[in-house]
């Protein structure tokens, strides 16, 4: 298998996707009640 192989190629895309988002949901589980802050304030300018 080449690392050109399209087959390769998505593997590791999914592989990258899957630790940037582990990555994210642990970095922000302590920073969760800001965010759910910052979400509020988003949901008021979009929707008011």
């Amino acid at each position: 298998m080449t690392s050109s192989s399209p087959v390769h190629f998505i593997f590791l895309f999914v592989i990258s996707c899957l630790i940037l988002y582990i990555h994210c949901r642990i970095g922000n589980f302590k920073a969760e009640l800001e965010i759910k802050k910052v979400d509020t304030t988003i949901n008021r300018i979009y929707f008011s």
